[in-house]
């Protein structure tokens, strides 16, 4: 008895061992296409079990839904508020995801049907997000299993169903899914050096076009180009083709903007109010309505500033404009800012600490699960970054820029969605660097000499 394993105990493995690793003769599409199948069939279960199709969605009130319904309707991106008079037209929403919500609508209707169709959209995108994980880790040069692992626990274990698949998380799953197609892009054609101009001004086009759904990408864009553009030896000349690229992308929604609300800004024209929302007297780290408990007098002042609420600010806006109110709500925050200085690095200290520790979920089983993760996540990425140089860099980009926009700004726990995955995945790595380690270990015990009897 030396402790090491009979060689009886290691052969009633081996039947199981072909069956366990067959998944590698499959080919890699169809990975990818069961995972997304998977995935849809456990979200559209949750659909009909939960009775999601049959209760009212308060989604099919919030300002993207909205502005879709009048798109379907009217042909007008404008009207974001679904009470009082009309407010004219806006930029409130990124337009990607109206734009597709109100397809929808046009096909069904406004009602019943088309919010069963906008569900059921949410859920296809949530299972896109998951079926391209197995070619995102093949593309990186990372083991496909990290990418299989990951598409199969998101497709099973869905951590946020609800945000997922409601109406009220302003379309998370679209910037999730245009997010990993970034990603994979970007491994396609960057692992080597150099790159062609032509691509290059492709490469910006493709990020200006994902600005449309998810503008806080702009942080996680800077600083990939610097870290690709580094790898080339011009990398002065392909930072300007990507940034042409995006702007040429950008320009029509620009130029909309320009002429319809008076002014230029980047794609959204909420900047000042979401900062007098979050820099207030009452302001909590928190957006109110997701305080637990809650805190109806934040709730109420909330309300009271915010225009979904509030019939004095949807008219201030009547009769300033969306783009002036707008600058005069920024203004209101930098004044209590340049006031508070002391409250407003707490709040923002807070904020960070919340969004990647979100304190508002009411299931303790979730944060046990999802706090931990974290941890994981930040180990797997030390440990990639060894092997896997490039997808280490830019993992750690999303992580450093991506939540920059959700540190200042109230705290929802939609707001991390979009780089849920890159946790999932991260985490996935360092289960498979620490079963790497194991093996070793185990192969280095079976070469050991044995002590004589």
């Amino acid at each position: 008895m030396n402790g090491q394993p009979s060689s009886d105990q290691t052969s009633r493995w081996r039947p199981l061992r072909p069956w366990f690793l067959r998944w590698r003769q499959v080919p890699l599409w169809t990975l990818c296409v069961g995972v997304g199948c998977l995935a849809l069939a456990v979200r559209l279960g949750a659909i009909f079990t939960l009775g999601l199709h049959k209760q009212p969605d308060p989604g099919m009130l919030c300002e993207w839904t909205t502005i879709a319904k009048n798109l379907a309707t009217t042909g007008r991106f404008a009207d974001p508020y679904p009470y009082g008079a009309p407010t004219g037209p806006t930029a409130q929403s990124p337009p990607m995801y109206p734009l597709l919500l109100s397809i929808l609508f046009r096909a069904t209707d406004l009602d019943a049907r088309g919010q069963f169709a906008a569900i059921v959209f949410n859920g296809v995108l949530a299972a896109l997000t998951y079926a391209f994980l197995p070619l995102v880790a093949a593309k990186a040069g990372l083991p496909v299993i990290v990418g299989l692992s990951a598409g199969l626990i998101g497709a099973l274990v869905p951590m946020r169903l609800l945000t997922e698949l409601g109406l009220t998380a302003g379309g998370v799953q679209l910037r999730a899914l245009c997010w990993i197609l970034l990603h994979l892009l970007t491994f396609l054609w960057y692992r080597e050096s150099p790159v062609p101009a032509a691509r290059w001004l492709a490469y910006g086009v493709c990020w200006g076009l994902a600005f449309h759904a998810d503008p806080a990408l702009l942080p996680v864009y800077l600083v990939w180009l610097a870290i690709l553009a580094s790898r080339q030896p011009r990398p002065a000349n392909a930072i300007v083709l990507a940034v042409v690229g995006s702007v040429l992308a950008l320009l029509p929604w620009t130029l909309r903007n320009r002429s319809e609300l008076g002014g230029w800004f980047f794609v959204r024209s909420n900047l000042g109010m979401e900062l007098a929302l979050s820099f207030n007297d009452l302001a909590h780290a928190i957006i109110a309505y997701e305080i637990v408990p809650h805190d109806a007098r934040r709730f109420r002042h909330w309300m009271d500033l915010h225009p979904i609420g509030s019939e004095y600010q949807r008219a201030r806006i009547r009769a300033m404009g969306e783009l002036a109110y707008d600058r005069a709500r920024l203004q209101e925050a930098w004044d209590w800012i340049r006031r508070n200085p002391k409250r407003t690095a707490s709040l923002i200290v807070e904020r960070v600490r919340y969004f990647w520790f979100y304190p508002g979920m009411t299931r303790p089983w979730r944060k046990l699960l999802l706090y931990p993760m974290v941890a994981v996540a930040v180990l797997g990425l030390v440990l990639m970054r060894r092997h896997h140089r490039l997808a280490a860099l830019l993992f750690l980009a999303d992580c450093l820029a991506y939540p920059l926009t959700y540190y200042v700004i109230q705290v929802s726990g939609r707001y991390r969605y979009p780089m849920e995955w890159i946790i999932l995945f991260l985490c996935c790595y360092a289960a498979w660097e620490a079963g790497q380690a194991l093996q070793r270990h185990r192969s280095d015990q079976l070469s050991m000499p044995r002590p004589p009897c």
